[in-house]
């Protein structure tokens, strides 16, 4: 959340959006900002490794790799488009409801054999 966050501050105009929302069979986060966003055919190579659209700014072009492999360990998923709200970027990330048998790998059984 920290890394998404800050890119959505660090592009960002004037503002952003955290929206979550649980129902019974998942769990979604939503940020979202009113950037100029990325030209559509981008958005598939931003979680690639040592990716930047815009070489104005610092970074390494890490972050969204590194957010990708951690949603994929909690089987998650993540997707990257265009706010409809703000007219920026938008990323959304989706986990199964614990008791839908998401979070597989985020608790360990404690007890010992």
């Amino acid at each position: 959340m920290g890394n998404l966050l800050d890119n959505a501050c660090k592009w960002a105009k004037h503002r952003v959006t955290l929206k979550a929302e649980r129902t019974p069979d998942f769990i979604q986060i939503q940020i979202e900002d009113d950037d100029p966003g990325a030209p559509p055919e981008a958005l598939t190579r931003l979680s690639d490794r040592g990716v930047r659209l815009d070489e104005s700014n610092e970074g390494h072009g890490l972050g969204l790799a590194i957010v990708q492999d951690i949603v994929a360990q909690y089987s998650g998923e993540i997707d990257f488009g265009k706010s409809e709200n703000l007219g920026g970027f938008q990323v959304r990330v989706k986990f199964r409801s614990r008791h839908q048998g998401g979070f597989k790998h985020a608790h360990k059984d404690s007890k010992k054999a």
